[in-house]
């Protein structure tokens, strides 16, 4: 029970510089899943987006009000999320507060988790 408990503490951030590093392996496991799609070729870009993206933009709207907009591109020097908030479009991540960037890379991380965690396939959030 012990190592368990060390376990959770040691992924948890202790500053929001922490968050932002958390997410970066999310980012990382998100962009990796994308180009495995894109080299599969089965898919159009519209559809991997949707897969990618579709779910977590659903609870995210329900939770935050927002919704990633743009995956950025590494190439262009974005390389992070973009979002949907309010009348902005194209919010970089590092502009949200500490706490929807800490709900963020909790979502982030039930979609795109590190290899040894399992996650149920029909995760949703319905809201009340």
């Amino acid at each position: 029970m012990k190592l368990k408990e060390d376990e959770l503490k040691s992924k948890r951030p202790i500053s929001s510089i922490s968050v932002d590093n958390r997410l970066i392996e999310n980012y990382e496991r998100l962009l990796g899943k994308a180009f495995e799609e894109f080299e599969s070729g089965n898919k159009t870009g519209t559809v991997v987006k949707d897969e990618l993206i579709g779910k977590i933009n659903d609870i995210l709207s329900k939770i935050l009000d927002i919704e990633i907009s743009m995956i950025g591109n590494v190439m262009q020097k974005k390389g992070t999320l973009f979002f949907k908030k309010e009348n902005t479009v194209d919010f970089p991540y590092a502009n949200l507060s500490s706490g929807e960037k800490e709900v963020i890379d909790i979502i982030m991380d039930l979609f795109y988790p590190q290899k040894n965690i399992i996650v149920r396939e029909n995760l949703t959030l319905e809201k009340q």
